[in-house]
């Protein structure tokens, strides 16, 4: 299981092309918004980063619309994660 966190030992998410899935990105901003599984999994945790072991497993958040999170997983996917998001989700 993969977690990100704020370090500079790259993961296997580094390593790949730029994060163009919008399912992948929808889960990653999903989990960034607070959305959290049935028995109160956490896709995004203080100490350990981002749990991709979880992050298909979150409930959608209550803080974006399902249309804004698809704009948002559209945008994003054509040039894929950049910046401060390509960071926090491809740094282990």
């Amino acid at each position: 299981m993969a977690k990100l966190s704020l370090s500079n030992t790259p993961c296997e998410w580094r390593d790949r092309e730029a994060h163009t899935d919008e399912d992948e990105i929808k889960q990653f901003l999903n989990a960034c918004y607070g959305g959290t599984g049935p028995n109160g999994e956490s896709g995004i945790e203080v100490t350990g980063g981002t749990n991709f072991g979880n992050l298909d497993k979150l409930e959608k958040t209550k803080l974006l619309s399902t249309e804004t999170l698809e704009y948002y997983a559209e945008q994003y996917s054509r040039n894929g994660m950049q910046g401060t998001c390509e960071f926090h989700f491809g740094v282990y």
